[in-house]
């Protein structure tokens, strides 16, 4: 599904349409599972459902001197490790701007670890015992449907 204001499964700082869930009858939400779709299989039960009230997640980055800093990549993953897998909407980076402030629209509604690294390739993402290893650094947060929230981080300490 392509939306306005997504690129490449992204939500673009004004995009107000997100992919809520994909579904096959009364199947789980398969949005972040790949599937393989045999010829001729029928598709006719598949529902994929569209909201426009993304959740935001938005802040400022810290260093340990308190001066903002755009210096480290952060890493938000859902605290799942279903979902650690390839093309998921539910592992994501985001580098803060110069001033520090970062923002990261169109997240699933769910329950997230949020860590900063001092490096970051993008191939990262994809590796489960990378994700596995910021566990530890990291903390938790639950973001709801539609949510607003402001974030920010400290690093360092404190």
């Amino acid at each position: 599904v392509n939306l306005p204001g997504m690129m490449f499964g992204t939500a673009l700082p004004n995009a107000t349409w997100t992919l809520k869930s994909v579904r096959i009858g009364t199947g789980p939400d398969i949005a972040d599972t790949p599937i393989e779709i045999e010829t001729g299989r029928d598709l006719s039960g598949l529902v994929v459902t569209l909201t426009d009230r993304p959740t935001v997640l938005s802040g400022t980055v810290f260093d340990r001197d308190g001066r903002p800093t755009s210096a480290f990549p952060i890493v938000i993953f859902s605290t799942d490790p279903a979902h650690w897998s390839p093309g998921s909407r539910r592992v994501q980076q985001v580098r803060a701007a110069n001033d520090g402030t970062y923002r990261l629209a169109g997240l699933p509604a769910g329950e997230y670890y949020v860590g900063a690294v001092t490096t970051l390739d993008l191939e990262d993402l994809l590796d489960p015992a990378f994700l596995q290893q910021i566990v530890p650094i990291a903390f938790k947060l639950t973001l709801v449907e539609g949510e607003t929230r402001q974030q920010d981080l400290k690093l360092g300490g404190g």
